[in-house]
């Protein structure tokens, strides 16, 4: 087996026990970027060019902001925070090249079938692959110990399962319904009208934003296994995402997980074991749903019909598409538009 991962391009600390002024600073340095006001920079050198900025809403809850154009693939590498310093994260987002959407879309988390979330803890050791230049827009939420003690005291048992665990947690989201909303909105907020930074309510509409985002992705968590079969080391996420990847490219020409396993470095056993572990389904079950959802939106936003849709992921018998296509979504795909919410 070979691994085809490369050496990081910055290798970046939590920073746990700094505020997000700082994080963005830190960023900066590692970027060469110049710093414009207080928790906001633009950044610029050879491998991109764009705007981060940073908030924090609340106690123990910050908001980092990245929207991006690269020239070039980029890699990072987040090193684990000590136990003393805990911080857990919420990435998000819509872009296809994260193995971790045209800014000028009007709805690009809803549309794209790549927009992704992914909840870890200060345990583990995170490598992040932007696979493709082009345009990137990234959420990462951050929550301290201060956010659990005065927003959620009565903590469900999920969720104080993960705060409290002591070895690395991942776990990837596809990015839906409130995620989804919320990345939209906290995307649109950073640009508010006049009128509305008079009233100063930018900073409640990015809070409830994000407590949007927080508790359905703890929501979702309720449903995954909290006690990993195996340790996760410090590229198996990266690992796993580039497989989610892989597996998407190419709906008409998929390529065989054997070949995928090979590329990534992983067996075929242990592809199953940390696949598992991360989405909480076998890759079988991400890939179909995967094909499901790109099928129903080629439907309702695409205008195809229901046999080209079939055709474009991969389907040559209509009949057998659309039994496939109503075991997921309970309705025929030429009835798709009608169900569209």
């Amino acid at each position: 087996m070979t691994d085809n991962t490369r050496n990081p391009d910055s290798s970046v600390s939590p920073l746990a026990e700094t505020d997000i002024h700082q994080l963005v600073d830190h960023l900066v340095k590692l970027s060469g970027g110049a710093i414009s006001t207080p928790g906001q920079t633009t950044l610029s050198d050879p491998r991109g060019t764009g705007l981060m900025q940073g908030w924090e809403l609340a106690s123990g809850v910050e908001l980092l902001q990245w929207r991006a154009h690269l020239k070039q693939p980029l890699e990072l590498q987040r090193s684990p925070a000590p136990e003393q310093q805990p911080v857990w994260s919420i990435l998000l987002t819509d872009s296809a090249s994260l193995v971790a959407s045209d800014a000028q879309s009007p709805k690009p988390a809803e549309r794209s079938r790549n927009g992704m979330a992914y909840l870890y803890n200060h345990h583990l050791a995170l490598n992040m692959l932007f696979g493709k230049a082009g345009h990137i827009r990234m959420l990462l939420i951050r929550l301290k110990p201060p956010a659990w003690q005065h927003l959620l005291k009565q903590r469900p048992r999920h969720v104080d399962e993960f705060i409290n665990a002591q070895e690395p947690r991942f776990y990837g989201f596809d990015l839906q319904a409130g995620s989804a909303k919320g990345f939209v909105q906290l995307f649109e907020q950073a640009q508010p009208t006049l009128a509305e930074q008079k009233q100063q309510a930018l900073p409640w509409q990015q809070l409830q934003s994000v407590l949007d985002i927080c508790s359905d992705i703890f929501s979702r968590l309720e449903y995954r296994s909290l006690q990993p079969t195996a340790r996760l080391r410090p590229r198996d996420a990266m690992r796993i995402q580039r497989v989610r990847q892989l597996m998407l490219e190419d709906f008409q020409s998929p390529l065989d997980l054997a070949i995928i396993g090979r590329e990534v470095g992983l067996g075929r056993d242990k592809l199953r074991q940390l696949f598992g572990q991360v989405f909480g389904c076998t890759p079988f079950q991400y890939y179909q749903q995967q094909r499901m959802q790109e099928a129903h939106r080629l439907i309702t936003h695409e205008g195809c019909s229901a046999m080209d849709a079939g055709y474009r992921v991969g389907y040559s018998h209509l009949g057998h598409f659309a039994q496939a296509f109503k075991k997921q979504f309970g309705y025929l795909p030429k009835d798709a538009r009608l169900n569209q919410t």
